[in-house]
């Protein structure tokens, strides 16, 4: 029996074992586990035939082996813990089968269960607990250390991998979240680069954590793309909010080579707490022609008949946003087709929504560790959904 079929037929058991209202899995639960032992067994025995060279009592001068008895092992899986499996064993060579990892009990989809589990956020006990309810005999603490093992190993070369891509727009913004250190939970801000690549693709260039949302910090996450391969050189734009720690960070690393883009949501979510509430449709409605304008020029426009018409009800936002009018009009040196895309920080706060999602009613991560895992999936995650589909389209 082929392996290939071998795992065609587990896809197959694995449609029994999650009935949504166990009809079928209460029933036939032990059925499935014995003949699951048995289609295990049958496959090893294929295997030790193949590489033998020779079927069971049969006698071949071209043989590459002999058969030494059986010895037998728990097996771990999904549907249950499968006892004293008979595993075949040769007499000149050790056999394992292909199935099988030495010195593990579990089966591989058992290991991506538990990463699973860890990946959302939960801790080893929860982890102990949903699958002991789910495959009814609880993970021992090595196989799950050994997978937190692997996982943290996957984050650190996600978080230090080569960029070998010409990428044309940066966004970054940062996201507070709460890890616990001891039996103190401290707040800590994850800051996070997302780009578009020549081609129009999305992807989660890198992220680090800081203590606050400080210069330092950005200045450190953007030092660390261009060592890691971002040629600023190339890259057009650098869309963010307005904070100044990411304004002086930009400014020290990439200069007068990448233009800067202020977000309009944040601008245009301060305007309403800076107008009267009677006022403030109208007032938003006219500072909305401002970026909706079809040209630089006509934008321009568009804002002089805000300031003269809006500027004394809300001097202090109209003063910012006069000093910072240039930068809130950069996306129209860019092509038009990408003026709404760019704009706003909106292609990252997509990211932090959800990993607001993911520790909604957390007391916190349990360590860094933790925090580090479930940004690992996410990213991880989200860059292959978005290699699918481009976001933006480069051709003129």
């Amino acid at each position: 029996m082929a392996i290939v079929s071998l795992e065609r037929m587990f896809k197959q058991l694995e449609a029994w074992g999650q009935d949504p209202e166990d009809s079928l899995f209460g029933d036939l639960s032990g059925v499935v586990v014995r003949n699951l032992k048995w289609v295990l067994e049958e496959s090893f025995e294929w295997e030790a035939q193949h590489r033998t060279g020779c079927r069971l009592h049969a006698r071949d001068s071209e043989r590459n082996d002999y058969r030494n008895g059986y010895r037998t092992r728990d097996i771990l899986t999904r549907f249950g813990r499968l006892e004293d499996v008979k595993v075949p064993r040769l007499r000149r060579s050790g056999f394992i089968p292909s199935l099988l990892i030495p010195g593990r009990l579990a089966l591989p989809e058992v290991e991506e269960l538990v990463a699973k589990c860890l990946l959302c956020g939960a801790s080893r006990r929860e982890v102990v607990e949903m699958l002991t309810h789910v495959l009814g005999y609880p993970p021992c603490g090595s196989l799950i250390a050994r997978v937190q093992c692997e996982l943290d190993r996957r984050a650190e070369e996600f978080r230090h991998r080569e960029l070998t891509k010409v990428y044309r727009y940066l966004f970054i913004d940062g996201i507070y979240v709460t890890i616990r250190d001891g039996r103190l939970a401290k707040e800590w801000v994850v800051l996070i680069a997302v780009a578009i690549d020549e081609h129009g693709y999305k992807e989660v260039l890198g992220y680090t954590r800081s203590k606050k949302e400080s210069a330092t910090a950005y200045r450190r996450l953007l030092n660390d793309l261009v060592e890691r391969g971002l040629d600023s050189k190339k890259l057009d734009t650098v869309t963010s909010d307005d904070s100044p720690a990411i304004a002086l960070a930009i400014d020290d690393v990439f200069g007068d080579d990448v233009d800067h883009q202020l977000c309009w949501a944040h601008r245009m979510s301060r305007l309403a707490d800076a107008v009267d509430r009677e006022a403030r449709p109208e007032c938003v409605d006219d500072l909305r022609k401002v970026y909706q304008a079809h040209s630089r020029h006509d934008a321009l426009k568009a804002y002089r008949v805000w300031a003269t018409k809006w500027a004394r009800q809300c001097p202090g936002f109209a003063s910012e946003l006069d000093k910072d009018l240039g930068k809130l009009l950069t996306f129209f040196s860019r092509q038009q087709k990408h003026w709404s895309y760019i704009r706003t920080n909106n292609p990252i706060e997509s990211l932090n929504a959800d990993i607001r999602s993911r520790v909604y009613g957390w007391a916190g991560f349990q360590n860094l560790e933790s925090c580090h895992r479930l940004l690992y999936g996410l990213f991880w995650q989200r860059n292959n959904d978005w290699k699918k589909t481009p976001k933006l389209d480069f051709t003129h």
